[in-house]
Parts: structure tokens; C-alpha cells; sequence
């Protein structure tokens, strides 16, 4: 006597359903882990991809971002509340020629978790936030003024605390140069609650000159410390982290270099998840 067992598989309502299968064979489709978080199909998983460019890294440390210098950390820690959002020119505004409404993204100061907002822009007048933040890490050009032909926004749009000059404000957090409609800054925060896992990290160097490239971090109530370094003239040096790095929440991320020369332009990237 032969006995035939068969296996139903049922999903998570109980219901049963079939394979799909060539040649009677089960039609498999696998990819990469990473890949299922950008979809969107590991719940409570956040993909990150932080990217950043300095125009004219000197001889002594410079943060990877827009403004140049190093990036405040100690001043925003001790500012943290509402910001303002304004730029330098007054075309950046609804009626404009530049950009008319910006999003920011940053982490609240009250509960540590993500957030964001749209700011409708007035030129140099500061806009401020409806929200109160510990960080922003983010802006993006969302619409363009009526009068805009390039669709691109017109001065540098700032995004701060303190007092407002022809629409820079006293502590800079985060800046979309002209025409760039997106900032360009590796410095980031990991949101309360979350840890952040780090796949890789890059910097590139233009022109032939040598840099150094650091990854500073600061994990909560601590000093930054060194978490990677490289060495390189011109070109791009990528970093893959076999056994990705692993960052607590609070923890701030910073990437840095020092030039051989002044006025060396130096981007920074790096990516991972966080859940």
C-alpha cells in the first residue's frame, strides 16, 4: 500500500494558494535583501543613500556638505526648536524665477523620529518651520515660481537658526546651492528608536591632488571617533563593508577630509538601512 502526502501552503489569512511552476518545476524569483527594503517589502525597514559634495576642502577637516568647514553639530544640539527656511535671493519665492516651495526632512526634537514639511518660500524673508527639529538632513526644490524658465531654484536656499542676513541665518543646518534643487551633505542622524546598518561608504576627489577621507562618528553623549579612513588622489575610492557597520539611534555620522592642497573639491557617499 502507498500513501500520498501532499503540503498545502496558505498565506496569513489561512487561504490556500498554488505555486507557479515551468516545465513542472516551481518558478523561483529571489533577490537581494537590500533590494526588498527599496520595495518596500520588509516592514519597518528604511533604505538610506546620503551623498554629499564640498567645492573647496582645505588643508585642515572639512565636512562633506554644501556650506564648507565643519558641519555645527554643537550649535544645532543646543538650537534645537523651530528653524527658518529663506534664501539669499529674492527670486527664490511663488512669483519668482527660482524655486517657490521647498521640502525639509529632519528628525523632531521632541519624540527623535522622522519628519517633515513643506516651506512655501518668500525670498529672503525667513520662513519658519511648523515643526521642531533636532536635525534636518535633507531639502528638496518641490515646485518652481511662475516665472521660473529653468526650473531651477535662484539663490541658496537655507534652512537655519539664529538671525536671518539678506537670507542666510546665523547657524547653517542644511543649504541647496543654485541650481541644484537638492542638498549635498553626508552628515546624518540615526532616528530614535532605529539602528542603522551601513553597506558601504565612498569619496572621490577631483583634480590630482591627495586627500584623506574620514568617517567621523558620534554615537549619543559621546566624542566622534574615527570609524574609517582612506587615502587617495583623484578618482573615486568605494568602500563595501562585507559585515555592515552598525550604528545605534542618536548616533550622528559625519564624513570628512583634508586636502593636500587648498580649494580641492571632494565628494562623500554612503548607504545602508535602517530598522
Amino acid at each position: 500500500m502507498s500513501y500520498f502526502k501532499s503540503v498545502n501552503l496558505l498565506d496569513e489569512n489561512g487561504t490556500p494558494y498554488g505555486v507557479k511552476h515551468v516545465n513542472n518545476k516551481p518558478r523561483v524569483s529571489s533577490v537581494p535583501y537590500y533590494v526588498d527594503i527599496a520595495e518596500g517589502n520588509v516592514a519597518d525597514h528604511n533604505d538610506v543613500y546620503k551623498f554629499g559634495n564640498n567645492d573647496a576642502v582645505g588643508t585642515t577637516q572639512e565636512s562633506i556638505w554644501n556650506e564648507g568647514g565643519l558641519y555645527p553639530w554643537v550649535a544645532i544640539d543646543a538650537a534645537a526648536g523651530q528653524v527658518t527656511v529663506s534664501s539669499d535671493s529674492a527670486q527664490d519665492a511663488a512669483a519668482g524665477t527660482g524655486a517657490a516651495t521647498v521640502q525639509i526632512y529632519g528628525i523632531s526634537s521632541v519624540t527623535g523620529t522622522d519628519q517633515n514639511e513643506i516651506i512655501t518660500l518668500t525670498g529672503q524673508t525667513p520662513v519658519t518651520s511648523t515643526l521642531s527639529y533636532s536635525r534636518i538632513f535633507r531639502m528638496i526644490c518641490r515646485t518652481a515660481g511662475s516665472a521660473s524658465t529653468t526650473l531651477e531654484n535662484a539663490g541658496t536656499i537655507y534652512t537655519g537658526t539664529g538671525t536671518v542676513t539678506t537670507g542666510k541665518p546665523a547657524i547653517v543646518w542644511a543649504l541647496v546651492s543654485p541650481a541644484r534643487n537638492q542638498t549635498l551633505q553626508a552628515v546624518w542622524t540615526v532616528p530614535a528608536g532605529k539602528t542603522f546598518y551601513m553597506t558601504d561608504a565612498s569619496f572621490s576627489v577631483g583634480g590630482s591632488k591627495g586627500a584623506e577621507g574620514v568617517m567621523m562618528v558620534r554615537p549619543p553623549g559621546e566624542m566622534f571617533q574615527v570609524k574609517f579612513l582612506a587615502h587617495h588622489a583623484g578618482g573615486v575610492d568605494y568602500i563595501p563593508f562585507s559585515f555592515p557597520l552598525m550604528f545605534t539611534a542618536g548616533t550622528d555620522i559625519d564624513m570628512r577630509a583634508t586636502a593636500g592642497a587648498n580649494g580641492t573639491e571632494i565628494g562623500a557617499t554612503f548607504s545602508g538601512w535602517y530598522e
